[in-house]
């Protein structure tokens, strides 16, 4: 429970969102040198020099818990490179590819947000990781497979800038969480994001209301402030002036005072037989 409050994390301050703005700039740069020299260097090469990149940037931040959950560069470097390349079927595989690819992408798409929706209502989907892994690479070869045509340089850059937002939200917002898991939920993020690099833009879309709709309200309840049933009073004698509050009491001593009067009289009286 201790490495609980460790990351915890202050959403009011600039500085919690630097590392998002830092490997939105590198995975951005990664990106744009990727369509660059594919076109002057061969295949081979370019894979050669991208792994070499991803892992010496990985390396640099390897002490970052943010670049960690996010995959650093690495899950942006495998959708840059299989994205950019455009493939040839037979005329069977041609004819329903596009069936085949919404099932793939809206089956995709679904069961990442049913896993986003399980861990923000504190439910427990009781899947292991090395199942989820298996189920996104059987996703993933199929979506490359199916696709002919390449994604173009501006449409991968949004999705990358995309991909590392959704995983700051997820990453940012998962201690408020119910039964909040820090190595599951770490683990968790990047496998459950990295489908916006290469489902359709409208699966994009939708994934990304659905997600800010969650979170956003996932954060209004917890920062939302606590209104009780029943109107408090305030006290009014605690703030009235102890010299007015004096003069309302009722004079005892006076009282006692004509009582005993009273009682002297009644005395005198039955002493002096006056009846």
């Amino acid at each position: 429970m201790g490495q609980k409050e460790e990351q915890q994390y202050d959403l009011g301050l600039v500085t919690t969102y630097l590392p998002c703005v830092v490997l939105c700039v590198r995975a951005s740069i990664l990106v744009c040198w990727i369509y660059g020299v594919r076109a002057y260097i061969d295949s081979q090469v370019v894979v050669t020099l991208i792994c070499g990149l991803v892992y010496f940037d990985a390396w640099q931040f390897r002490r970052n818990a943010f670049d960690r959950a996010c995959g650093h560069l690495c899950v942006c470097a495998i959708a840059a490179v299989v994205q950019s390349h455009r493939c040839t079927h037979g005329s069977f595989i041609l004819e329903y590819s596009s069936i085949l690819l919404w099932l793939c992408d809206l089956a995709w798409g679904v069961l990442s947000t049913f896993d986003v929706l399980g861990y923000i209502l504190g439910v427990r989907m009781h899947i292991a990781l090395p199942v989820k892994i298996l189920v996104l690479s059987a996703l993933a070869s199929t979506h490359t497979h199916l696709q002919c045509s390449g994604t173009q340089l501006p449409d991968m850059l949004s999705r990358s800038v995309v991909y590392v937002l959704l995983c700051s939200m997820l990453i940012f917002c998962g201690p408020m969480t119910q039964n909040f898991d820090r190595n599951a939920h770490s683990s968790n993020v990047l496998h459950v994001c990295c489908h916006v690099l290469f489902v359709h833009l409208y699966i994009v879309l939708g994934t990304v209301l659905i997600f800010t709709g969650m979170h956003a309200h996932l954060i209004y309840s917890k920062v939302r402030p606590k209104s009780s049933k029943t109107e408090y009073t305030p006290d009014i004698e605690a703030y009235e002036d102890p010299r007015r509050r004096e003069l309302r009491k009722p004079d005892a001593d006076a009282n006692t005072h004509d009582h005993e009067l009273l009682m002297k009289l009644q005395q005198a009286k039955v002493a002096s037989g006056v009846s």
